[in-house]
């Protein structure tokens, strides 16, 4: 693994903006854009966001820093900032990155598993 690791960091050591791909760059965007507006809605309204605080709480990890979390007024330490962002990103269910949406939006970069599916019936890439 160790060896894995050494080949991608060199790989994003060694990258340059501009060798990245306009679609790739433009599908980042979309992806930072979900993510973000997952974040902020679940702050207020995701069910989980209670629990969450609440665990936050009993482990005394509620107190303030210098950081912030999408949506929030309030500032956090780094390490709990980070996890919440996380989190709040994933708790609602708005994610357009599933299998088949992916294989829908760019075939050539999915290799589907499932012989039951006739997946060159599936539309042409839209994304």
């Amino acid at each position: 693994m160790a060896e894995e690791t050494a080949t991608l960091a060199a790989y994003v050591a060694d990258l340059k903006f501009a060798d990245i791909p306009h679609e790739v760059l433009e599908r980042a965007k979309v992806l930072t854009l979900d993510f973000l507006g997952s974040a902020i809605r679940a702050r207020r309204d995701a069910e989980s966001t209670p629990s969450l605080l609440k665990m936050l709480e009993a482990l005394a990890l509620d107190g303030k820093g210098h950081s912030t979390v999408f949506g929030d007024a309030k500032t956090w330490t780094p390490a709990v900032a980070a996890l919440l962002n996380g989190a709040l990103g994933h708790s609602l269910d708005f994610d357009d990155t599933t299998r088949i949406r992916r294989c829908i939006q760019a075939r050539r970069w999915c290799r589907p598993r499932s012989r039951s599916v006739n997946w060159s019936a599936l539309p042409a890439a839209t994304c």
